[in-house]
């Protein structure tokens, strides 16, 4: 058995309880079903985890392994921050579906930039069919979707070399396109608080009268 890391204390001090058990790192529930005996289900790795505005924790690798059920999803990357109150997901399209898909529906040509809007509520509302069929909250229904065509690779460094997302590496290749859909969502929530108010309010991180409205980067998104 482990009993500790060679001339490492401080390691090992934070691999082992007090009473010898290593800490696996991993999030675990008991389920049952049918009536039998529970078994004990690997929920995510405890690092994996993250904090929604609203307090919510989220398990990233769970709602992958249930989104991927889309046959408009060939990868899908789950990205949450304090920033939101619910999650965005990063797609990879099925290409050979989403073409098919456009044909039959006469849409416009896939640009993952500017998708059609027909085909993003579609996509959309497919995510939702199946967040409503996993009873999944709705905090974890993504209200933002940013499509790419570019699969996640080893080689391009988002994947681990067990196949997993490199959670670290996927958030810094997103990151400007998924501040630009929350910077989008903010200025069209400033717009209508605006007009309901019929008081100027300002976006600026030093002056934001927006959030200290109330607003939120993922409140009133559909």
């Amino acid at each position: 058995m482990f009993s500790g890391y060679i001339n490492n204390p401080e390691e090992t001090y934070a691999a082992l309880t007090e009473d010898g058990f290593f800490r696996t790192g991993d999030v675990v529930e008991l389920r049952t079903r049918h009536n039998v005996l529970p078994n004990l289900h690997v929920v995510d790795r405890k690092k994996n985890f993250f904090k929604l505005a609203q307090g919510q924790f989220v398990s990233p690798e769970f709602l992958e392994g249930i989104y991927i059920q889309s046959p408009f999803v060939h990868q899908i990357y789950i990205h949450g921050d304090l920033l939101a109150d619910s999650v965005t997901a990063v797609i990879v399209l099925n290409q050979a579906y989403a073409q098919t898909f456009s044909l039959n529906h006469n849409l416009t040509p896939l640009d993952m930039n500017n998708p059609d809007p027909l085909f993003y509520g579609a996509l959309l509302q497919d995510l939702r069919s199946i967040a409503e069929k996993e009873s999944l909250r709705k905090h974890e229904i993504p209200s933002r979707i940013i499509i790419d065509f570019q699969p996640f690779t080893y080689e391009n460094g988002l994947l681990t070399s067990s196949m997993k997302p490199c959670r670290h590496k996927l958030a810094a290749h997103y990151a400007d396109r998924i501040k630009t859909t929350l910077n989008t969502i903010e200025q069209q929530l400033k717009t209508i608080i605006e007009t309901a108010t019929g008081q100027s309010m300002s976006t600026d991180k030093e002056d934001n009268l927006f959030l200290a409205n109330g607003g939120d980067s993922g409140c009133g998104c559909g």
